[in-house]
């Protein structure tokens, strides 16, 4: 459940703002918890990596944590994004003995992500507007 007590489905989290989205991602070595700014407009995704770099103190305390920030990256098809993210390494969904730890690190990322997400979405969804 949410902080705001709704229920939510964490792999496909709905941010409610269009073109910011809290990504998921395991594979066989590494698990990846990301915000991704997919704006295709330059000055657009800027303009919203701005408002969380003004937020970023906030974040990092309801994480508990200081994550990557990455004004270019690409996702896997070439588009280019912003991230926010961190990575748990050495960890593989394919090995049963290492899904308690990726869970964990995803559900206590995502519950923070949540609580911050429902104290500051609306100035995103100002931005977007």
């Amino acid at each position: 459940r949410s902080v705001s007590n709704h229920k939510v489905k964490w792999v496909n989290y709905k941010t409610g703002v269009s073109h910011i989205y809290f990504r998921l991602y395991a594979d066989h070595s590494n698990a990846v918890i990301s915000i991704d700014i997919q704006h295709k407009d330059e000055g657009i995704r800027e303009l919203f990596l701005e408002q969380f770099i003004q937020l970023k103190g906030v974040l990092h305390g309801k994480l508990g944590e200081e994550w990557q920030w990455q004004k270019e990256a690409k996702t896997e098809s070439g588009q280019s994004i912003c991230r926010i993210c961190t990575t748990l390494s050495g960890k593989s969904v394919y090995k049963k003995s290492d899904w308690n730890d990726i869970f964990q690190f995803f559900e206590h990322r995502m519950v923070a992500l949540d609580s911050f997400w429902e104290e500051f979405k609306d100035i995103f969804v100002h931005l977007s507007k």
